[in-house]
């Protein structure tokens, strides 16, 4: 009888999936990893052929990384979403073997790419005026998101292999682009929340908007340049995003039109 075969999917608990040193180590000085991780086997994934994944136990034809110590492989998106998952629930986790738990660092050839572009503070464009930044993670040879979310004053910190993921998450995660909603209405936000008929006010300017996908899409076109963070006038509270600032005006302040 074949083994169950496990799914990674971001809605999961994954704490069972992984060495749980990797959560210890994240809290290292960040000059001791360089000194105790191994270098990681990069296998491409034509060379890769039937090696299966240690974290949803499939064979795809993806990147893997193979643990230089109990070689154990897993494929590079896999690891991604599992620390970014684990990430985004406050459980960062070092970059290293989910398996084992022994910490790597990136082949010398990708940590020296990474050096030299945070050297030259790299700047990519999206358009005329949104633009997102990342960092090279010299150790894990990952591009590490650098929005500074506006709410904790740190940076988002989710990393990713190619540029177009982190432009990808990017768009999905810190942007609010006008985009079909629940409502059939504009929306900021794909997917969120459930229909809303009761009209709602921009937290801006006061324009009255008939869903709070509307409102915070209109804030992101038209008042981003002046008006960023998204900050509560009245309790002065700052947001990651419009339709967060929105939707607290509705919850805690009754949705009140602007003076």
């Amino acid at each position: 009888m074949p083994r169950e075969r496990k799914r990674l999917i971001p809605t999961d608990d994954l704490r069972h999936r992984y060495n749980h040193a990797l959560l210890t180590a994240a809290e290292y000085p960040t000059d001791y990893i360089p000194e105790h991780a191994e270098q990681v086997r990069f296998i491409l994934a034509e060379s890769a052929g039937e090696i299966e994944c240690c974290l949803c136990d499939m064979e795809k034809y993806q990147n893997v990384e193979q643990c230089p110590r109990c070689q154990a492989t897993s494929h590079v998106n896999c690891l991604d979403l599992l620390r970014n998952h684990e990430r985004r629930h406050g459980r960062p986790l070092a970059y290293g073997c989910p398996e084992c738990g022994v910490l790597w660092r990136a082949p010398e050839e990708r940590a020296a790419i990474a050096a030299e572009c945070n050297d030259r503070r790299r700047r990519t464009t999206i358009g005329p005026r949104t633009t997102y930044r990342y960092q090279h993670d010299e150790i894990s040879g990952r591009l590490i998101c650098a929005f500074v979310r506006p709410s904790t004053g740190r940076i988002c910190g989710e990393s990713y292999y190619i540029h177009q993921q982190v432009r990808r998450h990017h768009e999905r995660d810190h942007e609010e682009r006008t985009v079909s909603c629940d409502c059939g209405l504009g929306s900021a936000a794909p997917g969120d929340g459930q229909p809303d008929p009761s009209s709602c006010f921009c937290p801006v300017c006061g324009g009255e908007f008939l869903c709070r996908h509307a409102a915070a899409a209109h804030c992101w076109d038209q008042h981003r340049d002046q008006h960023w963070p998204p900050t509560c006038q009245l309790c002065r509270t700052k947001f990651d995003k419009y339709l967060d600032l929105v939707v607290h005006l509705s919850n805690h302040h009754q949705n009140l039109e602007p003076a």
